[in-house]
């Protein structure tokens, strides 16, 4: 099912939902906010979000006039946490472990989905949102059919915002829908209000954009009748997000400004200010004007310094570092960026740390840094091999789980069989022993027997099939056909010889491949990558191995060559991929590689060398072909190196080993560009 069709169904089901319970649904009076959820709703959404420490004592009163295990006092809690998630310290958990205590009280299972949303609300603000997913899952599901409206509509409003970040916009889209209709019926201005903000969220994620615009007029509209000055200024966030999608840079910064004003004229000039204007030196970075992004990012980090929240200051920091390094400022560039990942390294998850580090070494290539450049790829390049092994983990795992149940269902099936068979074959047996038919019986279990042996074999054959199938599904990149990273390493063992690797190896990453999907759309980039996989498959011998290695790089491990063969072979992989653009939709997409190679064992010395190593090494002379200029290949020839700390030196400064001679690196230029050589 496409992506907007699971979203129409997801809709449906949603809408369908409402309709049956339309027949038995509740009185209007239970529908109606309470008073005390009014209160809760007004600290929540004007206090609670800009100042968020001084929302806690207006909780605490409220607290003391609630009866204790009462369902106002649960609904002031889960307010009063998620408030304190906001806030450094343990306030949010300390909460939630009072809520885990409820479990003998009436109210027990809605602290517990409570006590699971505080957790996940604050797990999805530091971008764990696969962690975040699992509580917020565990909370929709032990939240009681019977909780009010306005508690079910709080919790689906959080929910949505950690199923859109994970991608699930199918979902998303449902719970923000069931939102909406609980806020309407409620008739909560406030909470009609959010509801349609994570809603329009939903719809600018999934390109929707006049439904994205419907909700923003339906915002727009709540939001003069009942000023909330937050939502005030995140329609002009997404006005600001349709001039940046248009290339219209001052209508993007125009727009930013006039969500600072707003906040400023409400008094709330917290992390939000800082946000808005991390964004406009952004802007400013993105159109090439790095003297004006500075001193904007500046005092960005600033702003958001002086408030008592500050989830996303790895990412203001970030943008100040790519200001600097826009400016050749590149010590404090690298300085700053040292901040923003030690940051995120804390308080966020490694997808997030990966992308800055990917950031950097893109930045630090267009400063020259080369040196510096290869070292930020180089940490990238662990992070993403240590989650791609957790996630071919997980997978393996999942497979043999798999795998494991499914034969017990197989085994249970044939012994329940088996059984049967042989009950059915000892009635028969009685009968024809009553009428003395020994012969008979005979005959009659030695077919029992044979046909229950086909039966026996067909099942296994048909085990053994279904094994070749997953195998083969769980080995190969479902674009390109290819094998993949998981298949490479089963097959690598045939290249293994005294410990180490014993082959030429080829480590090739497209050129500039945001660019192309930038430009021409995801579906060029899709086109790309099936072509180069295309393209390098028919460049080397049948039986040798082309792997895509994971998002744009792909692997080809070829038997041990000689100095002349492996350039030979790295030369014909640029010309087959770089020699003539790719065709997609009428337009012709330019598409080069940069390559690193060597051929293992290495000479002089020919230590033997993990096949791990031997990636690392030619990871970093291909990143070595991005630095000095892309559509290239650097291939290393000889490398000196008498221990392991020398060879783990020589791999994080191959640029510094080459000027000291202690490798010898073979440049090999690809083809002219097609659009070099039309202009």
């Amino acid at each position: 099912m496409t992506r907007i069709a699971a979203m129409v169904a997801a809709v449906a089901l949603a809408l369908s939902g409402w309709t049956l319970a339309a027949d038995t649904s509740p009185p209007v009076a239970r529908l109606a906010a309470s008073p005390l959820e009014r209160q809760v709703s007004e600290i929540e959404f004007v206090q609670g979000l800009s100042r968020p420490r001084d929302a806690i004592p207006a909780y605490d009163r409220l607290e003391e006039a609630t009866a204790p295990f009462s369902v106002e006092r649960l609904q002031v809690l889960t307010a009063k946490a998620l408030t304190m998630n906001l806030l450094n310290g343990d306030g949010a958990e300390n909460v939630a472990r009072s809520l885990d205590g409820w479990k003998s009280a009436e109210n027990g299972p809605g602290a517990a989905a409570a006590a699971a949303l505080v957790r996940g609300h604050r797990l999805g603000l530091r971008g764990k949102n696969a962690d975040a997913d699992a509580h917020f899952t565990e909370a929709m599901l032990r939240l009681p059919k019977a909780s009010r409206p306005y508690t079910r509509a709080r919790f689906l409003v959080e929910h949505v915002a950690v199923l859109r970040r994970a991608g699930r916009l199918d979902q998303a889209l449902a719970a923000a829908l069931e939102a909406r209709k609980i806020a309407d019926d409620i008739g909560l201005p406030r909470l009609q209000a959010d509801a349609r903000q994570v809603l329009m969220r939903v719809y600018v994620e999934a390109a929707e954009k006049m439904r994205a615009i419907e909700s923003m007029d339906e915002l727009r509209l709540l939001t003069a009748t009942s000023p909330y000055p937050r939502l005030s200024a995140a329609l002009h966030g997404y006005e600001m997000w349709e001039r940046m999608v248009a290339g219209d840079f001052e209508g993007e910064r125009r727009q930013a400004r006039l969500a600072i004003d707003q906040l400023r004229s409400a008094g709330d000039t917290t992390d939000k200010e800082g946000m808005f204007l991390s964004t406009i030196a952004d802007s400013y970075a993105r159109s090439g004007r790095f003297d004006l992004a500075l001193p904007v990012a500046e005092q960005a980090i600033a702003k958001l310094r002086e408030a008592e929240t500050r989830p996303f200051e790895y990412l203001v920091l970030a943008r100040l570092a790519l200001a600097h390094l826009g400016l050749k400022h590149v010590d404090e560039g690298k300085r700053r960026f040292e901040e923003a990942v030690a940051i995120a390294e804390r308080d966020t998850s490694p997808t997030v740390v990966s992308q800055l580090l990917e950031n950097l070494y893109g930045q630090l290539v267009q400063t020259g840094d080369a040196q510096g450049a290869v070292s930020a790829h180089t940490r990238w390049r662990k992070l993403e091999a240590g989650r791609a092994l957790e996630v071919q983990r997980v997978m393996a795992g999942t497979h043999a789980r798999f795998e494991s149940e499914r034969r017990a269902r197989e085994l249970a099936w044939l012994k329940a069989d088996s059984e049967l068979k042989d009950a059915q074959l000892r009635q028969h047996d009685l009968r024809l022993q009553l009428g003395g038919l020994l012969g008979v019986v005979l005959v009659l279990s030695s077919a029992a027997l044979l046909v229950l042996q086909r039966r026996v074999r067909r099942v296994n054959q048909a085990l053994q099939s279904s094994n070749r199938q997953l195998q083969s599904m769980s080995e190969s990149d479902a674009l390109t056909g290819l094998a993949n990273r998981r298949h490479f390493q089963s097959a690598v063992a045939g290249f293994l010889h005294d410990g180490g690797l014993a082959g030429t190896l080829y480590l090739l990453d497209m050129d500039r491949f945001k660019q192309v999907n930038d430009a021409h759309g995801h579906a060029a980039g899709d086109a790309a990558l099936v072509q180069t996989a295309h393209r390098l498959r028919g460049a080397v011998g049948a039986s040798d191995l082309v792997v895509r290695w994971g998002g744009e790089e792909f692997v080809v491990l070829v038997p041990p060559l000689d100095a002349a063969a492996a350039q030979a072979t790295a030369q014909r992989l640029l010309s087959a991929v770089g020699g003539t653009p790719v065709q997609h939709a009428g337009e012709s997409v330019v598409v080069t590689v940069s390559i690193g190679f060597a051929s293992f064992p290495l000479p002089p010395d020919g230590a033997p060398m993990s096949w791990e190593r031997a990636i690392d090494l030619v990871d970093t002379a291909m990143y070595l072909a991005k630095a000095h200029g892309r559509n290239r290949a650097y291939g290393v020839r000889l490398l000196h190196a008498r221990d392991e700390a020398e060879l783990d030196a020589i791999t994080r400064s191959l640029e510094s080993a080459w000027r000291d001679s202690q490798v010898a690196l073979t440049l090999l230029q690809g083809p002219p560009r097609a659009d070099e050589v039309a202009a």
